[in-house]
């Protein structure tokens, strides 16, 4: 299966500082949810802890974001 795909490249040297700081954030906290989405699953499955939430809910509580970031984590 061959899949076209027409972007523009957006290099970080490119970009403003304002910019620069907003992605650096974004990855941060992606980084972050990756980081709490790992430890809840390996609580569940090694620990035999239980929560009475989602993975995603819980993480969508936790750092106040929409549904992109927690279901993406």
């Amino acid at each position: 299966m061959k899949v076209f795909s027409m972007s523009q490249r957006i290099y970080y040297k490119d970009l403003e500082p304002d910019a620069e700081l907003i992605i650096k954030k974004d990855l941060e906290l992606y980084n972050c949810m990756l980081h709490k989405a790992f430890k809840i699953c390996f609580d569940r499955a090694y620990k035999d802890v239980t929560y009475s939430e989602t993975d995603q809910r819980m993480i969508k509580s936790f750092y106040g974001t929409n549904d992109y970031f927690p279901l993406s984590a």
